[in-house]
């Protein structure tokens, strides 16, 4: 196969594969929403997250070579489900998973030799990873609009770092 062929095809799955949504006007809230759930129904996550509400809180739109491009910072609540562990340290396309972190949590906190060292451990858990329950999330969702349809190009993800006052939320 030639090279043209080659990129023909890598871009049209790319773009097909990806979730697409509406062109009239940016993504929106629902689109983010159905995003994230996707991203989150990734093999990798084993069914242990659940996406409950998710809001916009900037929209940004950007042309670069006769392309449109968007950028959504979103604020999501995930839950973590009953007995599961996520890291979170984003890595390239996802959280981080290991099964074995609650069992080794729970060993390393049986080890502990003082009060001091058990509350250390439990401060370093809590640190570092999204354990059961509710959890505040942000992002940047990057989209690129294709034959009048925004296809999802990136997500990024990370803990969420600080509390925004509603009136600099989006409302849809």
């Amino acid at each position: 196969m030639n090279k043209k062929v080659i990129s023909a095809f890598v871009i049209g799955v790319l773009f097909f594969s990806l979730a697409a949504c509406k062109s009239d006007g940016l993504p929106g809230r629902q689109d983010v929403k159905n995003a994230l759930v996707q991203h989150f129904n990734r093999a990798i996550y084993k069914d242990y997250v659940e996406v409950l509400d998710v809001k916009v809180v900037e929209k940004s739109q950007s042309s670069y070579m006769d392309g449109k491009y968007a950028d959504l910072l979103i604020e999501a609540r995930i839950k973590v489900k009953k007995g599961h562990v996520i890291s979170k340290r984003y890595t390239a396309t996802s959280f981080d998973v290991n099964e074995q972190w609650a069992e080794n949590f729970e060993s390393t906190l049986q080890a502990a030799e003082s009060e001091e060292d058990r509350q250390n451990i439990i401060n370093l858990f809590e640190a570092n990873t999204f354990s059961e329950g509710e959890h505040t999330i942000e992002g940047t969702l990057t989209y690129a609009l294709f034959e009048e349809r925004w296809h999802l190009l990136s997500t990024t993800l990370f803990p969420a770092m600080l509390e925004r006052p509603e009136e600099l939320i989006i409302s849809e």
